[in-house]
């Protein structure tokens, strides 16, 4: 849009023709300003001369108290204000003209910097006087703490579908016809309601919720395609949510939405913003990218949570380009937090909200949570051990000699945290013989014994006496093995956390609700004499946010 110059100053020899732009502004000098701050765009009024304009500075530094210069846009001066009369703001007295005051009408000259082929591409000032400066990839990263990003985000967890769906971290509910399919020629996952009845839908949820780290931003990045344009009776979501609390991307029929989810008020409240109102840019077009959904496309989500903190919303371009389409601007908006917590899922869903024309797609092709910032993790440590030793024989098989679960929820809360041991030590005593191997297993499920908390504050819970498996499919995968003579021990440190790896063994209870795999360590006779009595001890941290 094109704004007309109403002042300007005519340039010799051509003075009847060429402009030059000019900015009018009258100043108001002015005292008695001690109770009530001016902003700038509020209108003022002359209470004798009924006068108005619209201010767009001020100026009092090195004044007296009370005293400021009010600079109006002299386009918006409606009458002529006078000196010694009381400047409002509505009904109320901000402060008053000086006797003296000058009331002088300046012209300040306007000056661009512009593109010399295509004048139209000029430089922009924001509203605090800075200049939008960028490099030609993009805008300089900036994370929603205002922090210059130079270094590498820290991952909190990739998803890449390089083999196969990654069953084992995600949650699936299907209903109806819906269907979650592999495609290996993408290395992608297609959720299809594969029919048009009501309540068709496919839904996935990743078990991991994914630790805020306050004082640091969260980003979200995710590749998705969905199959057509929209079509009523049929919403798709993707984004970092559960059933509870979230930010998703929503395309509900053919309108696309940004949705912040929240239960603060005791019920779940979706607050969705239309892509025709999106407050930054509409992808439409109109300014510079235009989104065509059916295609593959990078979204993105940039949360500052602390409770009342801002989120970002956004795409890349087709150059790579970050833009902003909408900003949830929640400080100094509302009076509670605008969701109860950041430590969440990522999630996608395609569901049939009643009958619909055809069958409805959604393809995640991959998935990204990330730290903005260095971080130094929040741990609690804790330890737990057996209290008595466990006998094993030559006939006994594997035996678990303890094991390490999440507890179902903390203080009557859903329990998200996160438990991965630190240290493994095993000894037998003097009386024992022959050779074992001591293994570590995660996503198992024991049988037998009672699972013990290890105290009121941990998040965790142990079992010492378990007599086995529940069954030989749920004996999870050995991520740790040795071979050990009796009469000898066993230690075993993990590096969880280092630049390398993150969560190399953890667990959690899952995105049911109610599933909690564990982290258990077995002992198995190896020979026909081997017999011995082992004590154990698990050190473990747990990441609670």
């Amino acid at each position: 849009m094109v704004v007309p110059e109403n002042g300007f100053i005519r340039l010799p020899p051509d003075s009847t023709g060429k402009k030059s732009a000019a900015a009018g502004r009258l100043i108001l000098q002015c005292q008695d300003n001690t109770t009530y701050t001016f902003e700038v765009g509020q209108t003022i009024q002359g209470q004798t001369s009924s006068a108005t304009a619209e201010i767009v500075g001020f100026e009092r530094d090195g004044y007296t108290a009370g005293q400021i210069d009010l600079y109006c846009d002299l386009n918006t001066l409606v009458g002529t204000f006078q000196a010694n009369e009381n400047i409002l703001v509505g009904p109320t007295v901000y402060a008053k003209t000086k006797t003296t005051a000058t009331l002088d009408q300046i012209y300040y000259q306007k000056t661009s910097i512009v593109d010399r082929d295509t004048p139209s591409h000029n430089l922009k000032i924001d509203r605090a006087g800075d200049a939008f400066v960028r490099f030609n990839e993009g805008s300089p990263t900036v994370s929603t703490f205002g922090n210059l990003i130079t270094d590498n985000p820290e991952s909190s967890r990739q998803y890449v579908y390089a083999y196969d769906e990654k069953p084992n971290e995600f949650y699936d509910v299907t209903a109806g016809s819906g269907t979650l399919t592999y495609v290996s020629g993408e290395r992608s996952v297609l959720l299809d309601t594969n029919g048009i009845a009501s309540g068709d839908l496919v839904t996935r949820q990743s078990h991991l919720y994914h630790p805020y780290h306050p004082g640091t931003s969260l980003k979200i990045v995710q590749t998705v395609v969905v199959g057509d344009v929209g079509k009523a009776n049929v919403r798709r979501r993707w984004g970092y949510f559960d059933a509870n609390n979230g930010i998703f991307w929503e395309l509900d029929g053919t309108t696309l939405y940004l949705v912040i989810r929240s239960d603060t008020t005791g019920s779940v409240v979706d607050t969705r913003v239309a892509q025709t109102d999106w407050n930054q840019d509409q992808l439409d077009g109109t300014r510079n990218f235009n989104l065509d959904i059916t295609k593959a496309n990078v979204y993105w989500l940039d949360i500052q949570w602390l409770g009342v903190g801002i989120v970002r919303c956004g795409v890349y371009e087709e150059d790579g380009r970050r833009t902003t389409c909408h900003i949830f601007n929640n400080p100094n908006t509302n009076s509670t937090v605008y969701m109860r917590q950041a430590t969440l899922p990522i999630r996608f869903e395609c569901e049939n909200t009643n009958t619909a024309v055809s069958s409805s797609e959604l393809k995640n092709i991959c998935s990204v949570v990330q730290v903005i910032g260095s971080i130094k993790r929040q741990l609690s440590c804790y330890g737990a051990s057996s209290l008595a030793p466990v006998s094993i024989g030559p006939s006994d098989g594997e035996t678990p000699i303890l094991a390490l679960r999440s507890k179902t929820t903390v203080n009557g809360l859903n329990n998200h945290g996160l438990t991965f041991p630190t240290e493994v030590h095993v000894i037998s005593d003097n009386d024992s013989s022959g050779i074992f191997n001591i293994r570590i297993r995660n996503l198992c499920f024991t049988a037998g014994g009672t699972f013990n908390s290890v105290n009121d504050s941990s998040h965790s819970e142990y079992n010492y006496q378990a007599t086995g498996f529940l069954t030989p499919s749920t004996s999870g995968t050995t991520v740790y093995s040795a071979m050990v003579k009796g009469n000898d021990m066993y230690d075993h440190q993990f590096e969880n956390f280092t630049h390398y790896a993150q969560h190399s063994l953890v667990t959690t209870v899952l995105a049911d609700g109610t599933t909690r795999p564990e982290i258990a360590v077995t002992v198995e006779p190896m020979t026909a004499t081997s017999t011995g009595n082992f004590y154990i001890s698990v050190n473990f941290d747990e990441m609670v946010y």
